[in-house]
Formats: C-alpha cells, structure tokens, sequence
C-alpha cells in the first residue's frame, strides 16, 4: 500500500488496526505515530519507507519528517 503526501510518494510496509474514524485518507495523528484513516476505521503505520529512501520505524522517519493532522492523504 502506499500513498502521495507533498508529491513524495511512502509505502507502507507494516500497519496495525486501531478504532478510530474519520474520514477515509485523513491523517488523524501524526506527533508520536502516524495514524490515517481508512474506509474501515484507521491504521497506524509501523514500518514505511520515504520515496527514494530505506524502510524505517514509524519513529525514526517523524524524528526527520513532519506530517500534519487533518491532511489528506
């Protein structure tokens, strides 16, 4: 799975389920984990890799790289 955010494009590798809503490709938390919304409730990315990048912890990439909540993705 992967998605576009500022025309950088990220592959997801690792996710887990979570209950929360909101609607379908909206960041909903992105300080300490990245959480996106998806038609069946939301995921938080454990694992992504950045365009052009190695594939890191969810940490390691929001150390270096800022995504803001209420975002489309």
């Amino acid at each position: 799975m992967f998605f576009m955010y500022n025309n950088e494009r990220f592959k997801i590798f690792e996710a887990e389920p979570i209950d929360k809503r909101g609607e379908s490709g909206t960041i909903l938390k992105s300080d300490k984990e990245l959480v996106i919304a998806t038609i069946d409730g939301a995921i938080s990315v454990t694992k992504i890799q950045r365009q052009g990048k190695q594939v890191m912890d969810i940490d390691s990439l929001l150390r270096g790289f800022e995504f803001k909540t209420g975002d489309k993705v």
